[in-house]
C-alpha cells in the first residue's frame, strides 16, 4: 500500500538532496512504502553535483575535498542488499523488493533487512 503520494515524495526529495547523504534513508524508505526498486535506483543515481561516482564506483565529493564518501557508498550498497533480501515488515513478516526488471539479476543468501 502506498501511503505517501508522489507529489509529497518529490517535495521531500527536493529538500533532502540539498544534503550529500540522502541516499542513506530515502531509497530504503521508498521501497518500504511500496515504490518500485527502479524508482529507488533513480534516486540513488540522481544527477546532482553532490551525487557523483568516480570511475571505480566510489561516491566522490570534490567540493568538500572528500576522495571517498563512505556514508553515500554505504547507502547505495544497503539499498542493493535490501533489493536482494527484502525487509522485515511492521508485522514481523518478510517483504520482498526485488531488482529492477531491466537488470535481469538474481541473488542468493541475503537476509531480510531489519
Amino acid at each position: 500500500m502506498l501511503v505517501i503520494g508522489e507529489p509529497i515524495l518529490r517535495g521531500c526529495l527536493r529538500c533532502l538532496r540539498r544534503g550529500t547523504e540522502f541516499q542513506i534513508g530515502y531509497p530504503l524508505n521508498m521501497m518500504r512504502l511500496g515504490w518500485r526498486s527502479d524508482r529507488a535506483v533513480d534516486v540513488l543515481l540522481i544527477d546532482e553535483p553532490a551525487n557523483f561516482y568516480n570511475g571505480v564506483g566510489c561516491k566522490f565529493e570534490e567540493d568538500r575535498n572528500m576522495p571517498c564518501s563512505l556514508p553515500g557508498n554505504g547507502g547505495f550498497l544497503t539499498a542493493i542488499a535490501m533489493m536482494a533480501g527484502g525487509f522485515t515488515g511492521p508485522d514481523g513478516k518478510p517483504r520482498t523488493v526485488g531488482f529492477p526488471p531491466a537488470w535481469q539479476a538474481r541473488a542468493e543468501g541475503f537476509q531480510p533487512f531489519p
